[in-house]
């Protein structure tokens, strides 16, 4: 069963850019920065990505989640939100109000408003694309909601709680992460996803099929059924997929999962995994699932 999102990792063209809206926009800071091994590079089944430089950024009152960018040698041509993948971050935020009129004029493009979800006025949530056109939603929880059990926002912009992965047909992602990888099915609802439905030239208020799947420690995969106009992400060989190219997630054991990894796991030293085996799995949309093994989650769930 898969456990907490750990990491997200995004492709980006200039790792000074990124660095300095994180800090000065979001609060984020810089944890850790380097070249990927080879080592590491060969798990991701990414040789390409050996030796380049990388940034890990975390917000300010989390001592275990981060983001990783990894700098792109030469972009690949990407519009956000219409290709199958990992398409955005949700993180949690203590004002949603309050950090919109933050972002105002800086490198964080706003896509969509603060406003009210369809489906609960006691999520409010805002879009915004970043420098490294990685797609954010940033989500407020007014008040508790009894059928989402989410992490508090321990500062002003938190970590990411939600990822959320576009596909052609949720019930094949769902059996996927159930079959392969233990996680529950969830109900499919429609909402309005104005930011999704711009992307695709439709109108805003056009409802899309989506199911939050959960997993451990107040985390989910939010699967958006993409329209039919949608389709696979271009990708270079041997090298990550553009922008939102992987997100890393805490699991108990590999040892099941051996045979469905791109590439052998391997223990890995450098941060975030510091001495923990990491395998990456391709899902059923194309997706890179990036498993650290914590053996302790075994006494924990």
């Amino acid at each position: 069963m898969l456990s907490r999102i750990k990491c997200v990792t995004f492709m980006a063209p200039d790792l000074g850019a990124v660095r300095s809206a994180y800090e000065e926009f979001l609060g984020y800071q810089v944890s850790d920065e380097g070249q990927i091994s080879s080592q590491l590079a060969e798990v991701w089944g990414a040789p390409a990505c050996s030796d380049r430089s990388y940034i890990l950024m975390q917000p300010e009152a989390s001592q275990d989640f981060c983001f990783r960018f990894i700098e792109v040698i030469e972009a690949i041509n990407y519009k956000p939100l219409t290709t199958f993948g990992w398409n955005a971050a949700e993180l949690i935020v203590q004002d949603v109000d309050s950090l919109a009129e933050r972002l105002v004029g800086s490198p964080f493009k706003i896509i969509g408003q603060p406003e009210d979800l369809s489906f609960s006025s006691a999520i409010r949530a805002m879009q915004v694309i970043g420098p490294a056109q990685e797609v954010l939603y940033l989500t407020q929880f007014k008040q508790k909601v009894s059928e989402f059990q989410v992490p508090d926002a321990e500062s002003f912009v938190g970590e990411t709680f939600i990822a959320i992965l576009g596909g052609a047909h949720i019930a094949e992602i769902e059996d996927f992460y159930g079959r392969v990888l233990g996680v529950p099915h969830a109900p499919i609802f429609e909402a309005k996803i104005a930011i999704l439905s711009e992307a695709f030239g439709l109108p805003v208020e056009q409802l899309h099929p989506i199911a939050a799947l959960p997993l451990h420690n107040k985390c989910y995969i939010e699967v958006d059924q993409l329209p039919d106009e949608a389709g696979k992400r271009q990708e270079r060989r041997d090298d990550l997929p553009p922008a939102m190219a992987m997100v890393s997630f805490e699991t108990a054991s590999l040892e099941q999962l051996e045979s469905s990894l791109v590439a052998p796991a391997c223990r890995i030293d450098d941060a975030p995994y510091y001495g923990q085996r990491v395998g990456v799995l391709r899902g059923a949309a194309g997706e890179l699932i990036e498993l650290i093994e914590s053996p302790s989650l075994n006494s924990d769930e």
